[in-house]
Formats: C-alpha cells, structure tokens, sequence
C-alpha cells in the first residue's frame, strides 16, 4: 500500500490556484464535498480509506482526530470523535438505537476483556493448600481487593457505579446486634465518600457483582465466598441473616 498520496500539493495548486487555502472555510468544505459527490464517492469508502490508510499524511490527520486531550476545556474538544457522535445523535434520531446497539456491543467486548483479565489473575483465586497468614490479611483489607479490581476491570467499575440515581433517604440501620458491644466503635474502610444520588456508596456493591460474576466464569476465581464470608461477619450477625432469609425465603427455614 503507497505511503504517499497520488496527488500532492503541486497538482492542486495547478488546479485551484495559490490562493485557494485562502478561501473560508464554509467554501473550502464545499469544494471538498462537491468533488466528493462530482467522483461519486461514498462517505462509507471515504472514512473506511482515512481510518485505514498508510498513507503519512492522512495517517497523522487521523491520529490528530483521534487523540485525547486531558487539558482541553470541554470534553468534546478532548476528544474530537464526540464531535461527530453528537451530531449523530442530534442530526440522525431514526439511527439513534443504531448507535446505542453499537455501544453496547463495544461496550460488552470491553466488560468481556477485562472479565478475561479477571479470572485469569493468579492473585484472585484462594488455594488453601498454599494459603498463607499474609494472604489472609491481603484479603481483610477491603481497599486491597478493590484496587485489584479496578486494576483489572477500570470500564467495568465506573459504569457498574453510575447505577440509578435515587433520592437520598433517612438512614434506616439494623436492630442492635447481639454478638457486639454496645460501645463497639463503627469500622471505617477507606472508601471514597458516597457519591451524589446514591444513598450509599456503590463500590463496594459494584465490586461484589464482579466477583460474583467471575466466580460464575471460572470457580477457580474463588474470592467470593471468602469476600461474602467477611460481610457477613462483619456486617450482619447471624440474627439479622436469619430475619433476612425468613422474609425473602420463608420456605427455606
């Protein structure tokens, strides 16, 4: 494949003059498409050879359009491709659930790879046989095993915490639990502080459907027991599971 366009700066300085750069914008873009529709091109083969093409110049347009600027004021001018995603949306609504199965879809390979990432991780799967004392205080230490995850599964943790937002409601706790002093003082994770619309903080939440969810792929990704084991010891005596259990699942008891 050339490196090179077939036809270069000299060719349409021949044909449009040296002062066509000098013409406005608008004019410039209408040039641009008229020769577009004047060699009956499709807008299909026209971004299929930009996004693929070898050629230097075209490439490093391409790759100018697809950078990301942290720095930039809006979000559209760090990434320009939102750009045109949001001229879609507003210029196009007969294609919008095109464009959201196409999401989704992106989407679902992004969640599928770092699900992959997930599973195939040696340092999330517990043997008991190689089980160590420093193994087991790794595991106690809920930020430990959330920063693995976030490692691992970033798209997945941020998307699974934007949730439904909900309208902050008075904070109704569990009776007293027996198995504690009164004056026990209340645990402290470091966790960061519960986001606006929830009435909660989910990532906690989140990570637990992850490792549920793992644990469904591959049983040997077996953090979840242990992981659920730990809430409920910490969080739930056996009292309050057993009234949970009764009311979801009276006829289990």
């Amino acid at each position: 494949m050339p490196t090179q366009l077939h036809y270069g700066n000299g060719y349409w300085t021949n044909m449009l003059g040296k002062d066509a750069r000098k013409m406005t914008l608008e004019d410039r873009l209408h040039l641009l498409l008229s020769l577009l529709i004047f060699l009956q091109l499709s807008l299909t083969k026209v971004l299929e050879f930009i996004f693929t093409s070898k050629v230097n110049e075209v490439r490093t347009r391409a790759s100018i359009f697809m950078a990301h600027r942290p720095s930039a004021a809006t979000d559209e001018a760090k990434f320009a491709p939102q750009v045109t995603f949001r001229a879609w949306q507003q210029n196009f609504p007969d294609s919008r659930k095109y464009l959201g199965k196409t999401v989704a879809a992106f989407a679902q390979k992004i969640a599928t790879e770092e699900s992959d990432r997930v599973i195939n991780d040696p340092g999330l799967k517990v043997k008991m046989k190689t089980l160590t004392l420093k193994d087991i205080q790794s595991f106690l230490e809920p930020e430990h095993i959330m920063n693995m995850y976030r490692e691992h599964a970033p798209f997945t943790c941020k998307k699974g915490k934007k949730g439904v937002q909900l309208e902050p409601e008075e904070d109704k706790d569990w009776e007293d639990d027996p198995n504690l002093p009164d004056d026990e003082p209340d645990k402290k994770w470091n966790i960061p502080q519960v986001p606006e619309g929830f009435t909660r903080n989910p990532e906690m939440a989140v990570m637990i459907s992850i490792v549920a969810l793992s644990f469904t792929r591959n049983r040997a990704t077996n953090l979840l027991p242990l992981i659920l084991g730990l809430f409920f010891k910490i969080s739930v005596s056996l009292v309050r599971l057993s009234n949970v259990l009764k009311k979801e699942y009276p006829m289990m008891l």
